[in-house]
């Protein structure tokens, strides 16, 4: 059966210069593998089979974000865990620019291969990265540096393992099982995270998370933060909002 591109998929390919005649050969690879580029907050990113695709709907993690930091900071030390193409943190990283804060940013990522894409795309999208540091490591595991953040993001894997069966193939069989797999419940690596982030979180600092929309604020046993679940313009469990309170 011959694939038939949305009209966004085909004006995306025809954008990087492919013709019909090429793309008879990729079946169900997602267009953003094909072209290599994906868009995200309006800004052409840099992907392989090595990193999740961007979704439209992680566009409102940044929106929760910025809503939510205490805006009289000008320096904003903020970590990216689990970082991929670097999606999150760069977007963070210039939004908060033009709001003239001054970023400090580190990504981190246990597969060296996905962090090889975010340098990449903080080459292609940032002037001044003398302010960022990579770090390879299962969530903050590796992290040794006496720094303590304002924000702390991340889009983890969460989907219950039981459910990646269930996925398209167009997901499953392109991209990496690494960034898909959350574990029984979904909240595996994100509960794990979370323990770890409260002795490098100020006090009145965020952490934002994607997650599973069958999680929400009772998965997050902590009497040490505030926990506010927000939902997408979908209308299903999307983010949670930690602030830190003592």
């Amino acid at each position: 059966m011959e694939r038939i591109f949305t009209p966004y998929e085909y004006k995306r390919l025809l954008k990087y210069g492919f013709t019909d005649q090429d793309l008879t050969k990729y079946e169900n690879m997602p267009v953003e593998y094909i072209t290599g580029y994906a868009e995200f907050f309006n800004r052409e990113f840099i992907v392989d089979k090595n990193v999740l695709i961007p979704r439209i709907e992680t566009e409102e993690l940044i929106d929760i974000v910025l809503q939510n930091i205490e805006k009289n900071n000008r320096e904003i030390n903020i970590a990216d865990i689990g970082t991929g193409s670097g999606c999150i943190g760069i977007t963070l990283y210039l939004e908060l620019e033009k709001l003239c804060h001054k970023p400090i940013l580190l990504m981190a990522d246990i597969s060296a291969k996905a962090l090889d894409v975010a340098k990449n795309n903080v080459l292609n999208l940032i002037n001044d990265f003398s302010r960022i540091q990579f770090l390879e490591s299962d969530l903050l595991n590796n992290y040794s540096d006496e720094k303590i953040f304002d924000v702390i993001t991340a889009n983890l894997p969460y989907v219950p393992t039981s459910r990646l069966q269930n996925l398209d193939k167009n997901v499953i069989d392109y991209e990496p099982e690494l960034a898909l797999d959350g574990g029984n419940d979904g909240f595996q690596i994100t509960e794990k995270l979370v323990k770890q982030c409260y002795k490098y979180l100020k006090i009145g600092g965020i952490i934002v998370l994607e997650v599973d929309d069958t999680h929400d604020e009772n998965n997050v046993n902590s009497e040490n933060f505030q926990v506010k679940l927000h939902k997408d313009q979908y209308g299903r469990n999307r983010f949670l909002l930690l602030l830190k309170v003592k």
